[in-house]
């Protein structure tokens, strides 16, 4: 019941939006006469952007060092669970936005810290959101029929072409959004094909990067 919510999830492009939810709830033995919830922001966030959108309780607002946000629901009066299960609730909903020029494969972390009076803090999940800078949205559907990434899922090797763009670059990034192969390689002209050997890759999910003079296309790849 004391848990958090990021919307959009998955990935984004810097200097997207995020909205964030954090929902709580009295499970203890007595009425809650206070409760407030600590919540350290990424560093990776424009924090003049932060902005409260709406609560189950009246609320105060705090900007601490640290980047540290506090809301404060004082004289709450949240029932115990056990008493009333409904009215046991609250939630906080915010939203803020990620910086720009941030690189592919940045992780906006965030966790939440609550605390029910003078109990110790509950710990909510902590939400993982990735950078993942593509081409502009009007040029999404034409880049990625442009490029041709085969055979996927792939064995040992993995050609690459673009029957539209010039390809500059090409980068495989694994699910924490490390970088794990960068295949070097002059400009590929449009209608070119390059095979490279993925062959030291583990199975899994990984993010192909492929740069064009347009932006960085990035494509799901499973490698078996």
């Amino acid at each position: 019941p004391n848990e958090k919510h990021v919307n959009p999830s998955g990935s984004i492009p810097s200097g997207s939006w995020l909205t964030y939810t954090v929902n709580f709830q009295n499970t203890g033995n007595d009425t809650a006469y206070n409760v407030f919830i600590l919540d350290t922001l990424d560093s990776n966030f424009d924090m003049n952007t932060f902005l409260p959108l709406a609560a189950s309780h009246p609320y105060q607002t705090y900007m601490q060092s640290g980047n540290i946000v506090k809301f404060a629901f004082d004289n709450i009066m949240l029932p115990d669970s056990n008493i009333n299960e409904p009215l046991s609730r609250g939630w906080i909903t915010y939203r803020i936005k990620s910086l720009n020029g941030l690189p592919f494969g940045t992780l906006l972390n965030n966790t939440a810290y609550i605390y029910f009076d003078f109990n110790s803090a509950v710990v909510t999940n902590t939400t993982s959101t990735m950078i993942d800078d593509i081409v502009s949205t009007d040029e999404i559907n034409s880049a990625l029929s442009s490029v041709q990434i085969h055979p996927n899922p792939a064995g040992t090797q993995l050609a690459i072409s673009s029957k539209q763009f010039a390809i500059n670059t090409i980068e495989i990034y694994d699910v924490l959004g490390q970088k794990v192969f960068n295949f070097e390689l002059r400009t590929l002209n449009s209608g070119q094909q390059t095979t490279f050997d993925i062959s030291k890759l583990n199975p899994g999910i990984y993010f192909v990067s492929v740069g064009t003079d347009e932006g960085k296309i990035i494509s799901k790849l499973i490698k078996q």
